[in-house]
């Protein structure tokens, strides 16, 4: 567990431009659906003193019950109604690697500590070094977060190549049943097809196997969609709450860092949404597929 403490920017008489507490938990436990959390810790009593003594969000030890992904964002007013601090919780589950957020900022301070979890999938020393890039703005409480969101689409765009080419191969593979069948003179295509399959069932099970990988691949991603767009309008909530506490601040200390973290932000947003419509189109090659492959199989392994 590595931690950092450091104001960034320029420092006014009696004024902080803010702090960054970085707490990093390098190869926390692998989670699983439906699981309760193996906390990254000896024991929960040790992490919850660790918790307390940062004044970190509580409610990450409710989180854990084996949710695939959990978010959660809340900003506290003051009397007055201004922002007091902001709060967000994470964990989130993928097959590039499962990560953990536990952040609070505090307005009167002007503080953040973050408690930073990332499983051995992560590309822990590539995260790193994005904070390092982002070093000059870690003042600003979403600067992790802007981070990890952006890791969740690069993780999306790694899962989507590989949904390509279980799609491609199941693809060819009809195509070359078809074809093969195609070759018979008296144009019976889809009946020479369904016998070739008889004759070779491993191609059947093969088929099988793929179809139904797919089909798992697509539905596992709509799941993620949900999480995408609820770690979107959380993060959003805190660039809220970041622009009312920090106003003002000097320009070129916080509003010059402000718009070019929302920029990064709303940029790999639209990526994601792109990611997601491309996805759609796998969904309509999926069900075209299983129509010509039930079309053509006698023995309904296949048919959907």
């Amino acid at each position: 567990m590595s931690r950092s403490d450091s104001p960034i920017g320029q420092t006014q008489p009696g004024q902080r431009s803010g702090s960054l507490t970085s707490l990093l938990q390098r190869s926390r436990p692998q989670r699983v659906s439906r699981v309760a959390d193996k906390l990254p810790f000896v024991n929960s009593s040790t992490a919850r003193k660790l918790f307390a003594g940062l004044n970190l969000p509580m409610i990450y030890f409710q989180c854990a019950d084996g949710t695939p992904t959990v978010v959660h964002s809340h900003t506290e007013p003051c009397t007055d109604e201004q922002p007091a601090k902001f709060e967000l919780v994470v964990h989130y589950l993928s097959k590039q690697g499962d990560w953990d957020i536990a952040l609070r900022h505090d307005a009167r301070s002007r503080s953040t500590t973050v408690f930073w979890a990332l499983d051995s999938r992560s590309d822990v020393d590539g995260l790193l070094e994005d904070l390092k890039s982002f070093q000059n703005y870690s003042f600003h409480p979403m600067v992790i977060p802007c981070i990890m969101f952006s890791s969740t689409f690069a993780g999306g765009l790694k899962r989507r190549h590989s949904i390509k080419q279980k799609m491609a191969l199941l693809e060819e593979k009809v195509r070359t049943i078809h074809r093969r069948a195609s070759q018979w003179n008296d144009g019976d295509a889809a009946f020479h097809a369904s016998q070739l399959w008889l004759e070779q069932p491993e191609d059947v099970e093969v088929l099988s196997e793929l179809l139904h990988a797919c089909r798992r691949e697509v539905t596992s991603r709509e799941g993620q969609y949900e999480s995408w767009r609820d770690l979107h309008a959380s993060i959003q909530e805190g660039f809220a709450y970041t622009a009312r506490v920090m106003a003002d601040m000097p320009h070129t200390t916080f509003l010059k860092a402000h718009s070019e973290l929302q920029q990064w932000f709303n940029l790999t947003w639209r990526r994601l949404e792109s990611l997601r419509a491309r996805d759609m189109d796998h969904v309509t090659r999926i069900d075209n597929v299983a129509v010509m492959v039930g079309t053509c199989s006698t023995n309904g392994l296949l048919v959907h």
